[in-house]
């Protein structure tokens, strides 16, 4: 079974939204909580554009966006982390881009970089 398939499988036993709920700020996880589901992110969001389409649509782009804010409580371990899937994601995929870049505040430059990155 290849990376890819893995991560496919990984993704359809509901594993994206219930890392994406201990991601979201106020939620109660703790910071070691907080940082391994940003680092199990990172991780499925590379390579396969199905698993990267269902992190986005089950909204982990505005949740990870929200982490790297000031204040958001999140500690610079998961802030690397979330900055990490969003480049994932946004090198695999124009739409993702555009989503990252829409969302927040100062988040149109760190897309643009990612772009530069993805080149």
């Amino acid at each position: 079974m290849g990376s890819d398939e893995r991560k496919t499988r990984i993704a359809s036993t509901g594993a994206i939204e219930l890392l994406v709920a201990l991601l979201k700020p106020g939620a109660g996880a703790s910071a070691e909580a907080q940082r391994q589901a940003a680092c199990a992110f990172k991780n499925l969001a590379l390579g396969s554009s199905a698993v990267t389409a269902r992190i986005a649509s089950a909204g982990a782009i505005e949740v990870l966006v929200a982490l790297l804010k000031p204040g958001s409580g999140a500690n610079a371990s998961t802030q690397e982390h979330a900055a990490g899937v969003l480049k994932n994601l946004a090198c695999g995929s124009d739409e993702h881009k555009a989503r990252i870049a829409s969302v927040g505040e100062g988040i149109s430059a760190v897309a643009a970089a990612m772009g530069a990155v993805c080149t």
